[in-house]
C-alpha cells in the first residue's frame, strides 16, 4: 500500500497515525522525505505493508529526485493507492501530476483529503472528474489519528475480495528477505550439482531449512524421504 503525494500534503503524519507512533519525520519543510519509509501493519486479519514515499514535486536536488523516481516506481508494485491530497489549497501543478499517476497505475485508490479542520479551498468535483481510477474519498485530520484508523481500516479492508494476492508473498523482516534470498541460492546450487546426489540432496536440504523460515515448519526429514525414496544415497 503507497502513500503518494506532493510535499507537505500529510503523507508522514497519516502513516504515523496508522502506525500509531512518529515512525517517520514530519516538518513544514518541502523535501522532508527523501526515500521510502517501510512498515508492516494488521487491518482486519491482513497483513499491509504502508510505503511512505517522498513527495512528488519537481526538483534540482538529484537525492531528492531519485526519491520522487521511487515513489512513482512504487505505484506499480503496490495493491492499493492512497493519494493524499492538501483539502485547504487549491488544487496544483503537483497535484495534476500525481493525479496522472494514478490513472496510469490503474490501482484501486483511496483519496484521502487530509487537513479537514481548516478552511477547504480544494476544488473536489476537478479531482473526481480528473480521476479514471476505482477510488474512495476519506477527509480526515491526521492528528486524530484514532478517528482516521479507523475510517480508514475500514476503506482499505474494502477493497480486500477485489485484489488478487493469493500467489503474493509478504516479506515482513529482513531476516525472511535474506531467508528467501539463501533458498535461491542454494537452489541454484542444486542444479549445479544434478549429477552428484550427495551435493545435489545437501543443497536442497539447504534450501528447505530456509523456506521452512517463511512458511509453517515442516519436518525436513520427511520432505526428503519422499524425494529421495527411490535412491540409493551414498554414506
Amino acid at each position: 500500500l503507497s502513500i503518494v503525494g506532493k510535499p507537505n500534503a500529510g503523507k508522514s503524519s497519516l502513516l504515523n497515525a496508522m502506525l500509531l507512533e512518529e515512525r517517520a519525520l514530519v516538518s513544514d519543510i518541502k523535501g522532508t522525505t527523501r526515500d521510502t519509509i517501510e512498515e508492516v501493519i494488521e487491518l482486519k486479519g491482513h497483513k499491509v505493508r504502508l510505503i511512505d514515499t517522498a513527495g512528488i514535486r519537481e526538483s534540482t536536488d538529484k537525492i531528492e529526485r531519485l526519491g520522487i523516481e521511487k515513489s512513482l516506481k512504487s505505484l506499480e508494485n503496490c495493491d492499493i493507492i492512497l493519494g493524499v491530497f492538501d483539502l485547504s489549497k487549491p488544487l496544483e501543478k503537483e497535484d495534476f501530476t500525481i493525479i496522472d499517476a494514478l490513472n496510469r497505475a490503474k490501482k484501486p485508490c483511496i483519496v484521502v483529503l487530509n487537513k479537514n479542520d481548516l478552511a477547504p479551498k480544494l476544488e473536489l468535483e476537478v479531482l473526481k472528474y480528473s480521476l479514471k481510477i476505482p477510488y474512495s474519498i476519506l477527509e480526515t485530520n491526521t492528528l486524530n489519528s484514532k478517528a482516521c484508523l479507523k475510517d480508514l481500516s475500514q476503506k482499505i479492508s474494502a477493497f480486500f475480495p477485489k485484489l488478487d494476492t493469493q500467489n503474493k508473498l509478504l516479506l515482513t523482516s529482513l531476516a525472511q528477505k535474506t531467508a528467501l534470498e539463501n533458498a535461491i541460492i542454494e537452489l541454484q546450487n542444486a542444479k549445479n550439482h544434478l549429477e552428484t546426489l550427495e551435493l545435489f540432496s545437501y543443497h536442497i536440504l539447504s534450501a528447505i531449512e530456509n523456506l521452512n523460515l517463511l512458511t509453517r515448519p515442516y519436518e525436513t526429514s520427511q520432505m526428503l524421504d519422499s524425494m529421495f525414496s527411490e535412491f540409493c544415497l551414498g554414506k
